[in-house]
């Protein structure tokens, strides 16, 4: 029963709301009906396709891929493989000051330059109030108070994510599999 994104708007013709679903079975379906009828509220269901095996496994626009745009990015340069503009990702990040191995590990589904400009931040601005608390900065605050230049991280996508839900739970195994030394995360 693929319910996934129910939505219900209301209806501008008439009193009573549109409930959306994804299509299903018959058998479903009609229990979805019935119990809207028996319900006795004004709500008519509405069923959507989902999406189309050819769509997930082909791209309209392959020659259209984004690429980096910007000359000298530093996302690039910390990447160990793959593009600064690949969303949906679980990335790990190593401190490379002096031999060091203190590594963090996220997800994202913005552009993952978006976010590793984040830590590069933090990491570049460590005692920045508004990033004291944040991982990258903590660690060199605290373990490289005399370094000079720009931070020194490594960048490698771990894995990609096809939903919220499947990027969390590869974060959360990366996370529990590789034990980063720098968290944020208080749950594991």
């Amino acid at each position: 029963e693929n319910v996934e994104r129910d939505q219900i708007t209301q209806n501008k013709d008439q009193d009573g709301a549109i409930l959306k679903l994804h299509m299903s079975t018959k058998a479903t379906s009609r229990k979805y009906r019935d119990a809207v009828r028996h319900s006795g509220l004004p709500i008519k269901i509405v069923e959507k396709p989902g999406r189309k095996l050819k769509d997930l496994l082909t791209d309209s626009r392959p020659l259209d891929k984004k690429s980096c745009t910007t000359s000298n990015c530093r996302t690039c340069s910390a990447l160990t493989d793959g593009e600064c503009t690949t969303t949906n990702t679980v990335y790990h990040i190593t401190c490379e000051v002096d031999n060091c191995t203190e590594n963090y590990g996220g997800e994202t589904y913005r552009p993952l330059k978006c976010r590793f400009d984040e830590h590069y931040r933090s990491a570049a601005n460590p005692t920045a109030k508004s990033y004291e608390d944040k991982p990258l900065a903590k660690h060199y605050r605290e373990s490289h108070p005399q370094h000079t230049g720009p931070p020194k991280l490594k960048l490698q996508i771990v894995d990609r994510g096809t939903s919220l839900i499947n990027r969390k739970i590869k974060e959360a195994r990366f996370l529990v599999e590789n034990k980063p030394t720098l968290k944020d995360k208080t749950e594991l």
